[in-house]
């Protein structure tokens, strides 16, 4: 017979801020050794982002917290392609990524970045 032992899982709310400081501090794995290559295009980057500046739902991103050399560490189960197009947008990553998408509460389509949504006060 197959032992098993009980998988735990807790469902927590992270910011993007949040989520950019555990990557830039080095605790969020976007690489465990399963994860595929990225494949997203810019357009499918730019659809996500401005899905998010119209604040719709988007799927639950998985992480397996692990300890590594006395730190946490949260490898990316699922949401890698997301979390890579959040952070691309937000310059976490190298090579800058901007969006062309409309504002809440304008008529106009424009190009949207990190640093322009903090100056209007509309990042997550």
């Amino acid at each position: 017979m197959l032992k098993t032992s009980a998988i735990t899982h807790k469902m927590t709310t992270k910011s993007i801020l949040d989520l950019k400081n555990l990557y830039e501090n080095g605790h969020l794995n976007l690489e465990p050794g399963f994860q595929r290559q990225s494949v997203w295009t810019e357009r499918d980057r730019a659809k996500l982002i401005d899905s998010i500046l119209r604040n719709y739902p988007l799927p639950a991103i998985f992480l397996y917290k692990r300890e590594e050399n006395g730190n946490l560490v949260f490898d990316v189960i699922d949401g890698k392609q997301r979390l890579e197009s959040i952070f691309k947008f937000i310059g976490s990553m190298r090579g800058q990524f901007r969006s062309r998408t409309q504002l809440p509460g304008t008529d106009a389509i424009e190009w949207v970045t990190w640093s322009l949504l903090k100056r209007k006060g509309l990042q997550h």
